[in-house]
Formats: C-alpha cells, structure tokens, sequence
C-alpha cells in the first residue's frame, strides 16, 4: 500500500498508524497518514579562495515550495576577507514536465570580478 501511495500521491510521504474497525457489519480500514511538507528548506556553507576576495566566507540556501508544482526560491551571500565586498544572489525557478523537465527562472545578483567585460556568460575565475 506505502509503494502504490508513493506512486499515485506527489503529497504522500509515510504510513503513521493503521487500524481496521467493524462498523455496520463491516471491515472499515482507517489509515493515518503524513503527507510531505508544503515548504522543504535547505541550506549549505560557503567556503572560497581567490585574488579578488582572498577568503571568502558565506551561506546559501533553496526554499523548494509546492504552490503551482515544482518552484524554488534560493539565494547566497558570501564577504572576502581582503576585498571587504560582499556578493549576493537571489532568485525563482519553476519546473516544467517530467519525463523531459524544463526549468525557466529568473534572479538578482551581485558578483565581482577582476575583469572589466560586464557582458560575458561565463566568469573566468571560479571561486
């Protein structure tokens, strides 16, 4: 019963009591349920080394929520030791599909780099 409530059920998460009582002349079986939380945080540390900042320090963390699918809300902030700048990211991603997903999402940032092209995709130095 647990597997086919995994399958059929995205809100499903375990089994938490089960009984069968006779009602009327017959077997009823009344099964307690938890279902998955609405919110699933989650959060990791930032620990980097380069030119710009020398050690940088931080945390960042994603926020997966439920209300229309799959969204998630995520974000990071992070100080160098030498540079004594601070950088930042924010920002929303929904998934689409299942068998094939697709992500689309939007975000705010502030990075700081040693180069002076503002308009390349990729930096040139990874923390």
């Amino acid at each position: 019963m647990r597997e086919k409530l995994k399958k059929t059920n995205e809100d499903f998460k375990s089994i938490q009591d089960w009984h069968v009582q006779r009602e009327g002349g017959r077997n009823i079986m009344i099964v307690e349920i938890q279902e998955q939380p609405f919110v699933k945080p989650g959060w990791y540390p930032i620990l980097g080394f380069n030119r710009v900042h020398g050690l940088a320090l931080g945390a960042g963390g994603t926020l997966s929520t439920q209300f229309t699918g799959e969204e998630q809300l995520f974000g990071s902030v992070s100080g160098g030791f030498s540079s004594k700048i601070w950088n930042y990211n924010f920002g929303v991603e929904k998934s689409f599909f299942e068998r094939y997903p697709l992500a689309l999402g939007v975000g705010l940032f502030k990075l700081t780099d040693i180069s002076s092209n503002g308009y390349r995709l990729l930096p040139v130095e990874v923390d």
